[in-house]
């Protein structure tokens, strides 16, 4: 018994006319008819005009059409325009006696929804004569949108594949690359008709083959992902490159493993520069035992060089004390002989004081440890440690108290003690 590709049995005499039963045959098609009536596609019926003259409940149902309204319908009244001329061919083809070619259209119904259904037609016939045609409209909705989006689900996954610049590839488990993106293959140097089904051996040396070999094992065993290992490839052109991978299992729904996923990262410059950064360690080991030798020479030559330095630094500084005891401090002397105001001999006396202690350790003590202080701050900390107020201050440098008390305040700050009870003279002296 011939049959149709929806599945439905075409008999092996004439198809029934629906409209033209004969009484005996009326049974049989009511059985035919609500038959129909239970299967989920939709059937339907069109005479040589091409206007509807039967629907099973499924179709009807679909298009919200009553037998009222769908016995006045032309078949291209539900379809799409963009599909008439399909429809059309197809139309003639089976009215011609021959079984429609299966297609897809969009069509609407009364309430504007639109389906997307797949077709398939064919002759009715009595006796000889071609009377009408049989079609089945399946509704693929609902599959073509589950097709659409794994369609531009994968679109998106091989975009971000392609996009990335790591190199991807997918080897089945016998190692052979059945996918990879281009920034993989130019890693590997091979035109992608070359690589796509090579294997792993072809582009490895032993000890390398070994090594991926004893990986992917590892991870076919324990379902564990391996992270980051070296592999040394050997491109087509016979350079050698070292790339790092990471290796996971490709598994189907079922759980069954069918092959290898990897990302790989070339890491030939990174390793050249090890490979140049150890040679300069050596080399620099090397030169540092060189210069350590020369350096013991050269602090046995600085150490009698700063000897020197410190006893030239002891003469000058002896020189220095003789000429203030000699020369400077007798001159200071004559000057306190003289007619001076209190101002002229406060700040002669301090003069002299001065001079007294320019080397002392209290003075050498304020130089190195404050030397953050301006010579003003410095002029005015050494009036202070000598017991001079403010005002005797102000008096001496020809300035207003006010200024005094700004240059107390900044060398209290300096030596961190503003919001401290401590007092500044007795500080500064307890610094000699």
């Amino acid at each position: 018994m011939p049959k149709i590709k929806s599945g439905i049995e075409q008999p092996a005499g004439p198809i029934l006319s629906f409209a033209d039963a004969q009484p005996k045959q009326g049974e049989y098609c009511l059985e035919i008819l609500e038959t129909l009536d239970i299967i989920g596609d939709g059937v339907y019926r069109l005479g040589l005009d091409g206007y509807f003259n039967f629907m099973n409940r499924a179709l009807s149902e679909r298009l919200a059409l009553t037998p009222e309204q769908y016995r006045k319908l032309h078949f291209l009244d539900l379809i799409d325009p963009a599909y008439h001329e399909t429809a059309k061919r197809n139309f003639q083809r089976v009215i011609g006696g021959a079984h429609g070619i299966p297609y897809e259209l969009k069509n609407k119904n009364a309430n504007g929804q639109v389906r997307i259904v797949e077709v398939q037609s064919m002759p009715i016939r009595e006796e000889e004569d071609v009377v009408g045609v049989l079609g089945i409209s399946r509704d693929i909705t609902q599959r073509k949108r589950v097709e659409e989006a794994l369609r531009q689900s994968e679109d998106r996954y091989r975009k971000i594949i392609e996009d990335i610049e790591d190199g991807y590839h997918e080897v089945d488990l016998a190692g052979n690359f059945i996918f990879f993106n281009e920034s993989f293959r130019r890693m590997m140097g091979y035109p992608r008709n070359e690589l796509l089904g090579m294997n792993y051996r072809q582009y490895s040396d032993d000890a390398n083959a070994k090594k991926i070999f004893q990986a992917c094992h590892r991870v076919f065993k324990t379902d564990e992902p391996l992270d980051r290992f070296e592999w040394e490839i050997i491109q087509k052109g016979g350079e050698k490159k070292y790339i790092e991978i990471s290796v996971s299992l490709i598994k189907e729904s079922s759980g069954r493993a069918t092959g290898f996923r990897g990302i790989a990262r070339d890491i030939t410059e990174r390793k050249q520069m090890e490979d140049k950064l150890q040679k300069l360690n050596d080399e620099l080991e090397q030169t540092v035992e060189d210069r350590t030798a020369q350096l013991l020479e050269a602090n046995a030559a600085l150490r009698v060089l700063l000897r020197h330095q410190e006893q030239d630094r002891a003469d000058i500084e002896e020189k220095i004390m003789a000429n203030i005891q000699g020369i400077i401090l007798p001159q200071v002397n004559r000057l306190k002989n003289r007619d001076l105001n209190p101002n002229q001999k406060a700040i002669l006396t301090l003069l002299e004081k001065d001079l007294s202690n320019i080397l002392s350790p209290s003075v050498k003590n304020l130089s190195i440890q404050y030397a953050n202080f301006t010579p003003r701050e410095i002029q005015v900390a050494n009036f202070i440690i000598n017991g001079k107020t403010s005002k005797q201050i102000a008096d001496m440098l020809n300035v207003s108290i006010k200024t005094i008390d700004l240059f107390r305040y900044r060398i209290r700050k300096k030596l961190n003690l503003n919001n401290k009870k401590t007092n500044l003279s007795a500080y500064l002296q307890s610094l000699s």
